[in-house]
């Protein structure tokens, strides 16, 4: 991959509303599926990148700690065993198990935990589903937040869909990063789509649900960069616009953290145990509730 230096400035300038996904460390889940996509497309550990045993350690516990923390890693399964299929090696062999264990975790939690389980009643609005793709998933990303809801949400799905095929198209469908890339997305996507299936017009305002369009941004993103420097001159110069528009959506997406409110934790602590106690958090209107112990 050329441009390396875009690829990781992406992570941090792909447009995100209100810093939703960087407010709170509970959200780390969320930029965390980054680094099993880059294990996953990266070069197997080699000893001229440095000591191969650690560089196969490092890769180890990097899909181990992200695939436990959050859900993604049951995403990326097929295309880790994907890699494995193509090369049968013990390398290959070890990440996948070790993504295939964290996949059945995670999916066990989902299944089995009661309280996860939920919103299954379908709502299915073809309107809703245009509005989300047209105005979240292009718009928020190469329009930005005030453009973006001035437009007609389906001619923005339109142009997404139209983006999707010039890019498959100029890729001619060889590229294995731009495919996966754009695969993650989809799949993100529709994870996200079933995730919120009960009401999905939850995700149409540009506030709301921000978490859910991190990563196809930065994949989006990625696969554009992918195609810098392998078109012809007007190829790239249109790439090079939807990067600097992506740059724009970004700088006016209202990047920043709310002062969170004091809720005097030191005082609240003091009745955690004695009895059935329930703590306010931030951001506002949400609390944790604490059981007293047992007697």
């Amino acid at each position: 991959m050329n441009y390396k230096p875009l690829l990781a400035l992406a992570i941090v300038l792909a447009p995100h509303c209100i810093n939703e996904v960087f407010l709170s460390v509970t959200n780390i889940q969320w930029i965390l599926p980054i680094l099993p996509i880059i294990i996953l497309m990266k070069e197997r550990p080699d000893c001229k990148y440095g000591n191969v045993n650690i560089q196969m350690t490092l890769d180890f516990l990097i899909v181990i700690i992200c695939g436990l923390t959050g859900p993604f890693m049951i995403f990326l399964t097929p295309f880790f065993a994907y890699k494995w299929f193509k090369n049968k090696d013990l390398y290959n062999f070890g990440i996948m198990s070790a993504v295939i264990i964290t996949s059945c975790i995670q999916l066990s939690l989902i299944l089995f935990t009661p309280h996860a389980v939920q919103n299954n009643h379908l709502v299915f609005s073809m309107n809703d589903y245009c509005a989300i793709v047209g105005h979240k998933v292009f718009g928020g990303l190469f329009l930005g937040k005030t453009v973006a809801y001035k437009i007609n949400h389906y001619f923005l799905c339109a142009m997404y869909f139209c983006l999707l095929f010039a890019i498959l198209k100029s890729s001619s469908l060889k590229n294995n990063f731009i495919n996966i890339y754009l695969s993650i997305q989809l799949l993100m996507l529709l994870g996200s789509f079933y995730r919120l299936r009960a009401m999905p017009e939850a995700l149409i305002p540009i506030e709301n649900g921000q978490r859910y369009f991190y990563i196809p941004y930065v994949m989006m993103i990625w696969s554009l960069i992918a195609l810098l420097g392998r078109q012809e001159k007007w190829k790239n110069a249109l790439i090079i616009v939807a990067l600097i528009s992506i740059l724009f959506s970004s700088l006016t997406s209202d990047f920043y953290g709310k002062k969170f409110i004091d809720y005097n934790w030191k005082l609240q602590s003091e009745s955690i145990g004695e009895k059935d106690t329930i703590i306010p958090i931030n951001p506002e209107g949400w609390t944790m509730p604490v059981k007293a112990r047992p007697k």
